[in-house]
């Protein structure tokens, strides 16, 4: 058994808490987080979270005698911030990493290569994000705006997050919190067989989806569809529908800004959310679940199933299908239900 702990009194009276965990990563690094100065960190249409100016995590590496403080990269871009204040706040400073770089390259030009977005750590568990915020083509043809911006927003993101993925588990370059490759990662986290997901996020294509889905179904609040066991040049060719990809590869989870948040606010902790991305990710490989109207619905079907303590998700079904009237707006239903009610 770790700890985490921090060295002053000063230093403890502005930590929340202290936080235990188990297995091997421990005995490599402690670590403890010193939150700074509080603010607001404000999103697309006035979504804000709280979040610390600066997360700042004490480390001792092994064979180490005091603690270093490391201070987090928080993003680059308003969307990659936005993302990693999310990831503090629901997950706490200590799990996540943003703007991670390995170091091939390094000593070429003196700067690496980014890896990631974000990782979360957790339990033997290792989440990557990719997010791309491409904004969505201007275009009269909306069959060539979507393809377009699939390509760069959703195939893109994918790729990258294969490569990092077999960048970690083939451990061929260093992993570092900083571009200059000056400051390691303090957990070696290709050790252990870590359980790897992978999840995309896209921004600017709900006000586009809206528009498409009305004009042809009737209302809708421009959310990408699931057709998950679409193949992944099929959806190229299907407007706002993302597909379930290579299905000998791990699984990716695409997720607009907006429903991201839903998940997260939703599934407020790091065994919460990677519980449902492990329980979607088997539904999806197993032939059970194939079509939803959206991610939202696949949130809700799962949450009904929780408050009844079933969590082993859509066990029984086969579809939460836009052509099964029953199954038609379950998000709707779920938070108005008293299942849906906090």
């Amino acid at each position: 058994m770790g700890v985490f702990w921090v060295d002053s009194s000063d230093v403890q009276k502005k930590c929340s808490r202290l936080i235990s965990f188990s297995g091997d990563v421990e005995a490599r690094a402690r670590l403890s987080v010193v939150p700074t100065r509080r603010s607001k960190l404000k999103h697309s249409k006035n979504i804000s979270c709280d979040t610390w100016d600066t997360p700042i995590i004490l480390a001792m590496s092994r064979g180490a005698d005091m603690l270093e403080k490391i201070v987090k990269k928080t993003g680059t871009t308003p969307s990659e911030q936005y993302l990693s204040a999310k990831a503090d706040q629901i997950f706490s400073p200590l799990w996540p990493y943003s703007s991670l770089f390995r170091d091939d390259g390094c000593s070429a030009n003196g700067t690496g290569k980014e890896l990631v977005d974000l990782l979360l750590h957790f339990n033997g568990h290792i989440v990557l994000f990719s997010d791309k915020n491409i904004a969505f083509p201007a275009d009269p043809n909306v069959d060539m705006a979507w393809r377009r911006w699939y390509k760069s927003s959703v195939v893109k993101s994918v790729e990258q997050l294969y490569g990092a993925k077999m960048c970690i588990q083939r451990k061929e370059n260093g992993l570092f919190l900083d571009e200059k490759c000056q400051k390691p990662f303090p957990f070696d986290i290709s050790t252990g067989n870590p359980v790897f997901h992978l999840v995309a996020v896209t921004h600017n294509s709900s006000e586009a989806a809206r528009k498409y889905f009305e004009s042809c179904e009737g209302e809708s609040d421009g959310s990408l569809k699931c057709r998950l066991q679409m193949d992944v040049d099929d959806a190229a060719s299907h407007p706002f529908t993302v597909p379930g990809f290579d299905g000998s590869k791990t699984f990716v989870h695409v997720f607009d800004g907006a429903t991201l948040d839903l998940v997260l606010d939703e599934l407020s902790t790091a065994t919460d959310f990677i519980h449902y991305l492990s329980e979607k990710e088997r539904a999806v490989r197993s032939g059970n679940l194939i079509i939803a109207m959206d991610e939202k619905d696949i949130l809700a079907s799962y949450l009904i199933k929780r408050s009844l303590n079933d969590f082993r998700m859509l066990e029984s079904e086969t579809y939460i299908d836009a052509e099964d009237d029953k199954k038609r707006g379950l998000w709707n239903k779920y938070v108005t239900s008293v299942s849906g009610l906090h």
